[in-house]
């Protein structure tokens, strides 16, 4: 034992190999939590649908001209770079006007699962059965219908929710209509279900749908220089998101192909009305001539509108040719496709966190409980503490009799009082008939069965 006086350490320092050799005792602890982290996570990785990162690559064919007086080495450096037009595409491409014409084209509103193991796999493009819900029900509602069916002897159960409204109904044929708070509904049975298999349904809110695929579509420029755009998302259904992305650019093109129509649609009535107009004063300029075929400005006159009604007629002539001959603003340079590995979950990531959180939780708690910990637990935490000498530690005495120091008693307790006489009478130095007191803040903490046991 240590019988010389401690130096007093900082009680708030910190130290690896003393948190080590505190907790160690507690290995329980760190063992559960392994159990629970470790359990946790696999739980997760067998739940979570696994996401691809699904993505195309389209080409802008106008080209980008930038100030004439650009310095080159301004654009060497990376200024003045941005292609406004790319940026505007990029907008547009991402915008809710767009996102909602593929949603509809596509007709996702309503997604259909089918349950594998503890996972729902959403199916697509084929199903087999569908949801026919109410008119007008996916603009109007405010949250998704979640329909879950599982094929049974006497027909089929299926379980409606709606927000806070659930309900259960028994159908003999899936083609009988199911009578919810929030509208009827129907299902169209496309392939027999299969005994065993819950198959789930969930029809969305439009506009929640398209708000939620404008955060999960990433538009950018492949380049600051370049007019090639990145069109990606994540999506646990492949198939899904490559129609997804293909059908968002089918749709640019034909609302940029609809804005150019519509333009020359304009032109052309303007072209028509100007055609109109310029060949009703050449029919008068002419007219004039008739009766004076001698007259120098009437002959000017006729000059003039005749070039401008042809003019006028070669133009109309090209913006026909240009609706006929339209192309779409953009030209694919890769259509959608998959990453071989999948984004998420990330396996490692998962275990790693699990690993970190399994030591890191039971350490903390531990600690938190140390930190409110009032009383003095070990040798080490005194010394921290006081600068004073230590003779040894008394365990708590369970034995009915307080008197544990009889000749024929070798308790652990009993040990421990000779030790601390041993170390006594060594601090002493051989003082005869020396005075201890034995004091304590309260009642209660062993006093009289500590100076009862060192007499």
């Amino acid at each position: 034992m240590d019988n010389n006086k401690a130096n007093i350490s900082n009680p708030n320092s910190f130290s690896v190999r003393e948190l080590f050799l505190r907790y160690r005792s507690k290995w329980y602890w760190f063992a559960i939590s392994v159990v629970i982290c470790f359990g946790i996570a696999t739980l997760y990785l067998c739940v979570a649908n696994k996401k691809y990162k699904v993505e195309a690559t389209i080409l802008l064919r106008q080209n980008y001209s930038g100030p004439a007086l650009l310095d080159k080495s301004l654009i060497d450096l990376g200024m003045g770079v941005t292609n406004k037009d790319v940026e505007d595409e990029i907008q547009l491409l991402s915008s809710q006007t767009i996102i909602r014409k593929v949603i509809l084209d596509l007709n996702i509103q309503t997604e259909y699962f089918q349950k594998e193991g503890w996972r729902y796999v959403e199916l697509y493009p084929t199903i087999p059965v569908q949801l026919l819900v109410p008119a007008h029900f996916n603009d109007t509602a405010k949250y998704r219908a979640v329909f879950k069916i599982d094929r049974s002897e006497k027909g089929y159960t299926v379980r409606f929710k709606y927000d806070a409204i659930s309900r259960e109904y028994q159908l003999a044929s899936l083609s009988e209509p199911v009578r919810t708070p929030v509208g009827e509904f129907r299902f169209k049975q496309i392939q027999p279900l299969k005994g065993g298999t819950t198959y789930k349904t969930v029809s969305y809110p439009t506009r929640h749908l398209i708000e939620n695929y404008c955060k999960d579509i990433k538009v950018s420029a492949v380049l600051k220089r370049s007019n090639a755009i990145s069109i990606s998302t994540h999506s646990a259904c492949v198939k899904k998101g490559q129609a997804f992305l293909n059908k968002l650019i089918e749709q640019y093109n034909k609302h940029e192909a609809d804005d150019k129509n519509a333009l020359a649609k304009v032109t052309a009535s303007f072209i028509d009305e100007r055609l109109k107009l310029i060949g009703g004063e050449l029919q008068n300029v002419e007219a004039e001539l008739k009766k004076d075929k001698n007259n120098v400005d009437l002959l000017r006159q006729q000059k003039v509108k005749q070039t401008l009604y042809l003019f006028v007629l070669q133009k109309r002539e090209e913006n026909e040719l240009s609706m006929a001959t339209a192309i779409p603003n953009s030209k694919s340079i890769d259509n959608a496709y998959v990453s071989i590995d999948p984004v998420s979950p990330k396996v490692l990531l998962v275990l790693l966190l699990a690993f970190v959180l399994s030591i890191g939780v039971p350490i903390l708690i531990l600690y938190i409980m140390d930190a409110l910990n009032d009383k003095i637990v070990d040798k080490t935490e005194l010394h921290k503490l006081l600068r004073v000498p230590y003779l040894g530690s008394i365990a708590k005495n369970k034995d009915a009799n307080k008197i544990v120091m009889a000749d024929d008693k070798n308790s652990p307790v009993a040990e421990m009082f000779r030790s601390i006489r041993t170390h006594l009478q060594f601090t002493l130095g051989g003082t005869k008939s020396p005075v201890i007191l034995v004091t304590s803040t309260i009642a209660g903490e062993g006093k009289t069965f500590t100076a009862v046991n060192m007499a």
